[in-house]
């Protein structure tokens, strides 16, 4: 079949539906694309700068992109989350670590693991769906390599022990004792900002409210303009001046020059500023360009 321009095609030949569809074509969209979508019940999506709420409205992770390409992903908070710093999730070790398979039959969607000692919160304790929405690797598969796979679901476990997890894709091999696995949780799931921040964690996004873990659910913003508050002070020169005026990393959820060699071994690069004064000088709200934050 040879591709067609559906802008081009004559509208009497369309339903009124297929007309809104070709005009879509010819001139453009103002909605928002969203990939994920409402919790049952759920009937009309949450608003990107709505307060955050305590009741979820959206599969954690769901992704929602804007016209002008803002890219937003749909995330819970479990400590206080400011909208002028970047967040981190609290899933940023891993919960497997190189963990033995029980069984996983071919064609099916569940697993069974062993969870150690040390997984988990590092005792070995995993709560019932705490892996929803992150990913698992399954490695040493002859045929196969390594495979990654998206989490549904999984069971309680306490001082470590067997877990069920159900997957996303049906395997496309028996499971055996022979492989291991190792496993994340969602990354937008149990986010905090600086207060509580490691020195070592990944940014994820910039949250567009303020949101706690009393009113958990929001979106977070992961590409595009915004503003982020700056560690201007830190260091001889600042982020938005003349001699470092594009190139931005992010650590403890404030941004600042690549070249901070005092803050350097935890940089993250994370974008590049979009804007900074007229003079040229120090400048202490620049914009900038969102990137390098899971799109």
């Amino acid at each position: 079949m040879s591709k067609r321009n559906l802008a081009t095609i004559d509208t009497d030949m369309f339903t009124p539906i297929g007309r809104m569809l070709q005009q879509a074509m010819a001139h453009g969209i103002l909605n928002d694309m969203v990939f994920g979508g409402l919790e049952t019940g759920q009937t009309e999506l949450q608003g990107i700068l709505a307060a955050p709420v305590a009741t979820q409205n959206c599969s954690i992770g769901t992704r929602r992109v804007s016209w002008d390409g803002k890219v937003y992903r749909y995330s819970s908070a479990a400590a206080n989350c400011s909208n002028e710093m970047l967040a981190y999730s609290a899933h940023y070790k891993q919960a497997l670590n190189w963990s033995a398979v029980v069984s996983g039959a071919l064609a099916s969607t569940t697993m069974v693991v062993t969870v150690g000692g040390s997984d988990g919160d590092g005792s070995g304790n995993i709560a019932a769906n705490y892996l929803a929405g992150g990913q698992i690797l399954i490695s040493n598969e002859a045929t196969f390599g390594s495979i990654s796979l998206g989490i549904v679901s999984n069971t309680l476990v306490s001082g470590g022990g067997a877990m069920t997890l159900v997957v996303d894709t049906a395997l496309p091999f028996l499971l055996t004792t022979s492989h291991k696995v190792e496993a994340m949780g969602n990354p937008y799931a149990a986010l905090a900002a600086l207060a509580n921040c490691p020195a070592d964690a990944p940014m994820v996004g910039r949250p567009t409210v303020k949101a706690t873990a009393a009113l958990p659910y929001h979106w977070e913003q992961t590409w595009g303009p915004c503003w982020i508050t700056p560690n201007n002070g830190f260091s001889t020169v600042d982020v938005g001046n003349s001699d470092y005026n594009n190139q931005v990393v992010v650590w403890n959820g404030t941004i600042g020059p690549h070249d901070d060699i005092a803050h350097g071994e935890y940089a993250q690069h994370i974008g590049y500023v979009l804007s900074r004064t007229q003079a040229g000088t120090t400048q202490g709200a620049p914009f900038i360009m969102l990137q390098s934050v899971r799109k």
